[in-house]
């Protein structure tokens, strides 16, 4: 699986439903854990998050596409033309930047 992943804000009646659509569209899912013990992450007003695994990104606005559309997702991390760099790190845990137009593999 790619160390890279989308996340999805859900609300908390949807979780176990979103979990199981997203395997389905062949994600790896898995509820982001929390700080305390015994937790899930939550945002300030409440919503789980759901980190999303995948072998290749080369169809991510069909993925995100899928996983908006589900019951319960309030919104997901890919904002398509809005972000022009991202902050990440390499293999060894070296900060890189990637670039809008750069190819990363």
């Amino acid at each position: 699986m790619s160390h890279f992943f989308i996340y999805s804000k859900v609300c908390s009646p949807s979780v176990d439903s979103v979990l199981f659509a997203a395997k389905q569209l062949g994600l790896k899912a898995e509820l982001r854990p929390g700080s305390a013990v015994a937790s899930y992450a939550r945002t300030p007003l409440g919503n789980y998050l759901i980190d999303c695994y995948c072998e290749s990104w080369q169809a991510i606005k069909k993925i995100n596409s899928k996983l908006h559309s589900l019951n319960g997702v309030v919104s997901t991390s890919y904002f398509e033309n809005i972000v022009h760099s991202v902050l990440t790190l390499d293999k060894n845990n070296n900060p890189i930047e990637i670039k809008k137009g750069d190819l990363h593999a």
